[in-house]
């Protein structure tokens, strides 16, 4: 009886270490089909939100090589209003134009969870965070720059000013300066951040978005880039 006893408790510990390493298996085996499926789940997340990235980098792109032009039509602004408190006014022969501008996709970062944040590693998910908000107030600052554009368009045309029209100019002006000078300062920084995700500007999207905006990028906006005062 001794010797059976013993041989129920050898069979009894060989099946607690049977089933005790099937459960460790399980366990490890379904661990490593969860962390496959979240590497899957953030590897199409970031594919996502980099192509978002690098669309709204390149539309940043699109306005900054417009910056000469911008600057110049600010200048000719200047003048323009100064030669109407000097007594000499000049008259406008074009339009004062606007920068082309293009919208800013967000709609895959705002898909993250915060699970699946805790699966992508913590200074990649503090780069994406800051790139996302530099992104969002470059946007802001581009819908108010696109308001300041529109209200000196009431000014194409004009053949009288008050000193109202004035004063109203001069602070259109001071306020496009102001957007121009903010956009151009921090697009370095969202670059670098970009630079160091692996993100290049581009419009890889579709053939005829990405022709439209090479066709802005190569026009660089003609007519804010011609002239609007006539020579003295």
């Amino acid at each position: 009886q001794q010797a059976l006893a013993q041989r129920d408790w050898l069979g009894i510990t060989i099946e607690v270490l049977v089933v005790t390493v099937g459960v460790l298996i399980a366990i490890v085996a379904g661990q490593l089909v969860e962390d496959a499926r979240w590497r899957r789940e953030v590897r199409e997340f970031r594919r996502a939100v980099d192509r978002d990235i690098a669309w709204s980098l390149a539309g940043y792109q699109v306005r900054l090589r417009q910056s000469g032009c911008v600057n110049r039509r600010i200048a000719e602004l200047e003048r323009w209003r100064d030669s109407w408190r000097e007594g000499r006014p000049r008259r406008l022969k074009g339009s004062v134009g606007s920068p082309i501008t293009t919208g800013m996709p967000t709609s895959a970062w705002a898909s993250r969870s915060s699970e699946l944040m805790l699966h992508i590693p913590y200074q990649v998910r503090r780069d994406y965070g800051s790139l996302n908000d530099s992104l969002a107030n470059y946007y802001q600052q581009i819908v108010a720059e696109r308001e300041v554009w529109r209200s000196l368009a009431a000014f194409n045309g004009a053949r009288r000013l008050s000193d109202d029209n004035l004063m109203r100019l001069s602070e259109l002006i001071f306020r496009a300066k102001s957007y121009e000078h903010l956009l151009v300062g921090n697009s370095s920084r969202a670059m670098k951040t970009a630079t160091r995700l692996g993100i290049s500007p581009s419009f890889d999207d579709s053939d005829m978005e990405r022709a439209e905006m090479e066709r802005a990028r190569r026009d660089a906006n003609r007519e804010l880039c011609t002239p609007m005062m006539e020579e003295p």
